[in-house]
């Protein structure tokens, strides 16, 4: 407290109140003056103790009024950081509403790029069979013109089974090995070309060769193929890669045989992976087999497992669809 008086009027009142006397200079403030008063009682035992003095109703209101304005600053950091949390709250969806047309965008572009790449290969692959078609026509032509006439009549088929008769008679009788050996490569590459492109390959069990790439693993289904079931079968000249259809951004893995029979998906190519190369076969109900490089067969069983045998028979035969 602090009023402003002359030094002698200052002496005045502290007599008075070192005298135990009342001064007047406080009338208009009664509570500092009761206050005050109290303070500085003329017997020690009257004048108030710190305890008393804090819970004295003067203190008491200025006690509330900090409390108030306590209260008042921290509303106003509640106020800030509501305001703050809002603003990443916009933030986040802004941005997160950038990301996803980003990622629109880019699957368009993904898409539009695996369309094209799917006429290519549908182009390619009517060039592949026209030029196997051809092969196959030329093989019978120079080794048994008559014949000709016939195959064209029943069709690819036909010419494969009368080149092969050919070569099984030119292999017993010894004439010409070369020309065997150059016309069995013709015919495995024939078949090669045949069995490539986009197919679903359908087992005994009316359950389709599925790849689990996520897992790097293999099966068969029972349902309606869907892109797993979707197969890129890719001429080696002689053997082909069977190659999963992948997913955006990610490459499609290669179905790998493994020594032990076990069969799997790879990362690796096939020119790196031997186990990725198979050789086909066309069979007589025009069903197609896969012999490994281990000299096993791809094989489906009813469980949905998938492996590799020894022997060629109905499990080991699988119907190629397009997709």
């Amino acid at each position: 407290l602090c009023s402003v008086m002359t030094t002698d009027k200052a002496g005045e009142v502290f007599n008075n109140y070192r005298a135990g006397n009342r001064n007047n200079i406080l009338q208009d403030i009664p509570e500092v003056d009761r206050l005050v008063s109290w303070m500085t009682s003329r017997s020690p035992e009257d004048r108030p103790d710190c305890a008393q003095l804090l819970e004295d109703s003067f203190f008491m209101s200025i006690q509330e009024v900090g409390n108030i304005k306590s209260l008042d600053m921290a509303q106003q950091r509640k106020n800030v950081l509501n305001q703050e949390k809002k603003e990443i709250e916009e933030k986040y969806k802004t941005d997160m509403e950038n990301f996803a047309k980003e990622q629109d965008k880019r699957e368009k572009e993904y898409l539009k790029i695996i369309e094209e790449k799917e006429r290519e290969i549908q182009i390619r692959q009517g060039e592949q069979d026209r030029l196997a078609k051809e092969l196959q026509a030329a093989a019978v032509r120079k080794q048994h013109p008559r014949t000709m006439e016939a195959a064209n009549q029943q069709g690819t088929d036909a010419v494969l089974t009368t080149t092969l008769g050919t070569n099984a008679h030119r292999n017993e009788t010894n004439s010409e090995p070369g020309d065997a050996k150059r016309q069995e490569n013709m015919l495995d590459s024939a078949l090669s070309a045949a069995a490539s492109g986009r197919r679903i390959l359908k087992s005994h069990y009316n359950t389709f060769l599925r790849a689990i790439e996520p897992d790097w693993k293999v099966d068969t289904v029972k349902r309606p193929p869907k892109e797993w079931e979707n197969w890129y079968i890719e001429d080696w000249r002689g053997k082909v890669a069977l190659k999963g259809r992948g997913a955006p951004n990610k490459p499609g893995q290669f179905l790998r045989s493994n020594s032990d029979g076990s069969v799997d998906l790879t990362g690796a190519h096939p020119k790196d992976c031997p186990g990725a190369l198979w050789k086909p076969r066309k069979n007589d109900n025009n069903t197609w087999s896969f012999l490994s490089v281990h000299g096993k067969w791809l094989s489906a069983n009813d469980n949905g497992s998938v492996i590799t045998v020894g022997n060629l028979d109905t499990w080991e035969q699988f119907w190629l669809e397009n997709w």
